[in-house]
């Protein structure tokens, strides 16, 4: 099976950092980044599930700047089989954009399988997963703690309070399904050497597109 999961780079919670000049953005300048931290079980859900399939790939997608590559580095370190940049100058905050610009490099793939994390740790809106399940036209399972997969047949679990509910067939009900992963849904596991190795070797394909903010549609005229 093929799966797709979508990362973002984030700032480190634990830097220090200052607002820019302009107001409304941070000063880059000796900040840390790292991915999503939500985004690592996402990582982990799907290289569990191709390592019970026995075969399959698993694809890092990750939309920014060309230091959007070092993230995609660290997930090809974590035994991500390829990685796809989606270059753009920066990444804008409305969701809807990062959504668009994602579903049209996601269109016409073939994925089985389309990870993201819960949420991301800077912004927390928890709604690009949706969207871009929203505008590929696929079944969507949010906050997912438990997911079983068998080829494009596959149940998804997620936490209630006091309770645990089953999730739809989500890929008998479209070619793919998009789902968020929480931090109980797989632990990280530790890296190892040959990973390293794919980090360094390993294909990051480049992408560009363009993102609008904030996101109007095409004028039908």
């Amino acid at each position: 099976m093929r799966i797709a999961v979508c990362v973002k780079r984030v700032i480190d919670m634990e830097t220090r950092f200052r607002i820019a000049p302009d107001g409304v953005s941070v000063d880059e300048s000796g900040a840390k980044y790292d991915i999503n931290d939500f985004d690592l079980y996402a990582i982990e859900a799907a290289l569990q599930l191709k390592e019970r399939s026995g075969a399959g790939e698993v694809v890092a997608l990750s939309l920014g700047p060309a230091a959007v590559q070092e993230t995609i580095r660290k997930a090809l370190s974590m035994g991500v089989d390829a990685g796809i940049h989606l270059e753009c100058a920066r990444v804008p905050f409305d969701s809807l954009a990062i959504a668009h610009a994602i579903a049209s490099a996601l269109r016409g793939r073939d994925f089985d399988l389309i990870l993201f994390g819960r949420k991301s740790i800077d912004s927390a809106n928890e709604a690009v997963g949706p969207m871009v399940a929203e505008l590929l036209d696929i079944a969507c399972v949010p906050a997912v703690s438990g997911l079983d997969m068998n080829g494009r047949d596959g149940k998804a679990e997620r936490a209630i309070e006091g309770a645990r509910e089953l999730g739809l067939d989500a890929t008998k009900a479209a070619a793919a399904a998009a789902t968020g992963a929480l931090k109980g849904a797989s632990e990280v596991s530790v890296t190892a050497v040959e990973q390293v190795r794919n980090a360094v070797t390993g294909v990051i394909a480049g992408v560009k597109v363009v993102v609008t903010e904030p996101f109007k549609s095409p004028s039908k005229e």
